[in-house]
């Protein structure tokens, strides 16, 4: 009887070696929170970082400045993209590539906050209205000959002086006899002041003597700059209040009392128009911030058969306003350079007000550019949609803006 060889067994598989422990474990390097290894800067097992805040305070600046504006050498290779590329950064989140940039709403909160810091900087000195407007604007508001010369004289002493009008013209002891000084050789500018004062006198008089005579006084001369009329009755909070019958007393007269404020806050401002400048300059980032979602809104709509989602459009819309913030910014800049540097220097002066032109015009054609390159339709259609977002753009923007100074008006 024949019988087979018995088959070979297979050899059993060789054990497998220990894992070796990894570095962390040998070292005693182990997380304080959980005891498990911690390989690299976080605990695989429970997350707890590695770093805490005991340590070196620039480390711990350092990284405060990374996590809220991302103040590394992503900055430098984000910035360089977002002006001259137009929607280079863009392109880049859509293909996956998003660590090496500065994340699309930290770039456009950041460049906002320093724009907006720079402009203001760079204005905050600077005379917005001659003096010479500031008297004839106090003139013209004067209620009596007594505030005519006071008017008067405040803006003459200013003129002398090289100051601004003085907020109080009751500083003189004798208006009428600091009028009559003479300033040395008398200029244009203090002719035409008199004249307006001996203008306004002679209405005063003429509109005293028509109410003495029970006739209506005649027209003023002067712009009712700041005047607010219902129809055409000049409102008056006690002649002529706002009434709305469905509100209480109480809010009407808040009403009033509001409307009353934003007269005096306009009339001040042909004098002195920095508190209206404060309210326009505060009112425009909250604007902004509102208005970046509209504008994400406006793509969507405009490219609805792209079929791409909303937070697609939103990042377009991030990141358009993190240029128009940059090119505000370094247009402040070179704004700055030229009065600094370019007084006396014809030929700086020049180059730099090419530079800026140059900047302005760059402004709508990298918004274009940037446009076509991420949506991908024909020149005519891109020219279309981009007018039609453009002009919807600028005209809730101006109306919010309005509005916003509007209100702080009312709350001056």
């Amino acid at each position: 009887m024949n019988t087979l060889p018995p088959t070979p067994q297979a050899a059993p598989p060789p054990t497998p070696a220990p894992r070796a422990a990894p570095a962390a474990a040998e070292s005693g390097e182990e997380c304080p929170n959980c005891g498990a290894a911690t390989w690299g800067e976080f605990c695989f097992a429970c997350g707890q970082p590695k770093k805490g805040l005991i340590r070196r305070f620039g480390s711990i600046l350092g990284d405060f400045l990374d996590t809220v504006f991302s103040i590394d050498n992503r900055l430098l290779r984000t910035l360089g993209p977002l002006y001259f590329w137009p929607g280079h950064l863009t392109l880049e989140y859509f293909a996956g590539r998003r660590v090496r940039y500065v994340t699309p709403f930290r770039l456009f909160f950041f460049l906002c906050v320093l724009s907006f810091l720079a402009l203001r900087v760079s204005t905050a000195d600077t005379e917005l209205v001659p003096a010479e407007e500031r008297g004839l604007a106090r003139i013209a508001s004067a209620q009596g000959d007594a505030e005519v010369d006071a008017a008067l004289a405040a803006a003459l002493r200013g003129q002398r002086d090289g100051d601004a009008v003085a907020d109080d013209t009751s500083a003189a002891a004798s208006p009428q006899a600091e009028v009559n000084v003479s300033f040395g050789e008398s200029s244009a500018d203090a002719d035409e002041l008199r004249r307006a004062a001996e203008l306004r006198k002679a209405w005063l008089a003429e509109a005293a003597k028509a109410r003495a005579d029970g006739r209506a006084p005649p027209s003023d001369p002067s712009p009712s700059v700041g005047e607010i009329r219902f129809g055409d009755v000049p409102w008056d909070p006690e002649s002529n209040p706002v009434r709305i019958g469905w509100l209480p007393d109480f809010a009407n007269a808040e009403i009033n009392a509001r409307l009353g404020r934003a007269q005096d806050a306009m009339r001040h401002a042909r004098e002195n128009p920095r508190p209206l400048i404060d309210a326009f300059f505060g009112a425009i980032p909250p604007a902004t911030f509102l208005m970046v979602p509209l504008f994400a809104l406006f793509l969507k709509l405009v490219y609805l058969f792209k079929r791409r989602l909303y937070m697609e459009h939103m990042l377009v819309a991030l990141h358009s306003h993190a240029f128009i913030f940059l090119s505000l910014l370094l247009l402040t800049l070179v704004a700055t350079a030229g009065e600094v540097w370019g007084e006396g220097r014809a030929w700086l002066s020049g180059a730099l007000a090419g530079v800026e032109a140059a900047m302005a015009v760059w402004v709508p054609i990298y918004l274009l550019l940037m446009q076509k390159r991420i949506y991908r339709q024909g020149w005519l259609v891109t020219l279309l949609k981009f007018g039609v977002v453009a002009s919807a753009y600028m005209v809730l923007f101006s109306l919010g803006i309005a509005l916003a100074v509007l209100l702080g008006l009312f709350s001056l």
